[in-house]
């Protein structure tokens, strides 16, 4: 659906909150506050299954969800005071070898630590961090329990990518891929 005006587009438009997987969710929450220098709590809707969230503390109330790996979600059969229910896949929360835990799912979130300090974050943490090249922008992947991906942007690198990601660009590529793909 189009905006009803040009002018409309991307008001109040935004990504709350998200949820990824974690063998230890509060530590993975803590490291991400830490990237926001905002907060991380047991998540109160799940209260003692172990899920944890990281708020950035900013106006818009951005948050990431640390749910125990292999945790499942499912819409509830009764009411229940999130609307869902979560149950464990004791098979993926047991995985193991070097893929183990690894998901397609991850975020680009803005930080205003420097390149270094997102790097030695990942370091004293023993995950892998590193700075890649996405085309026409950078990020630093930041591989939260070597398994879950987030893709930190610093200052220079969120300009970068707030120049790469609009709606022209991308028909331009698209149209680019198509003649491509046809010819």
């Amino acid at each position: 659906m189009k905006p009803k005006r040009d002018s409309d587009r991307g008001k109040h438009l935004m990504l709350f909150h998200i949820s990824i997987p974690a063998r230890n969710p509060e530590r993975v929450a803590r490291a991400i506050a830490e990237l926001w220098r905002g907060e991380a709590f047991p998540f109160l809707p799940l209260a003692g299954n172990g899920s944890w969230v990281a708020f950035a503390g900013d106006e818009r109330g951005s948050g990431i969800e640390g749910y125990p790996r292999g945790a499942r979600i499912a819409p509830s059969k009764e009411d229940h005071l999130t609307g869902f229910t979560v149950t464990v896949d004791e098979a993926l929360a047991n995985e193991t070898g070097e893929s183990a835990g690894r998901v397609a799912t991850h975020a680009a979130i803005y930080t205003s630590l420097l390149k270094d300090e997102v790097i030695g974050l990942a370091a004293r943490e023993g995950w892998l961090g590193r700075v890649a090249q996405r085309g026409r922008f950078h990020v630093i992947e930041l591989w939260l329990e070597n398994a879950v991906m987030l893709e930190v942007l610093p200052d220079d690198f969120k300009q970068e990518y707030l120049a790469s990601q609009t709606l022209e660009g991308w028909r331009a590529g698209a149209a680019a891929l198509a003649r491509k793909q046809s010819g």
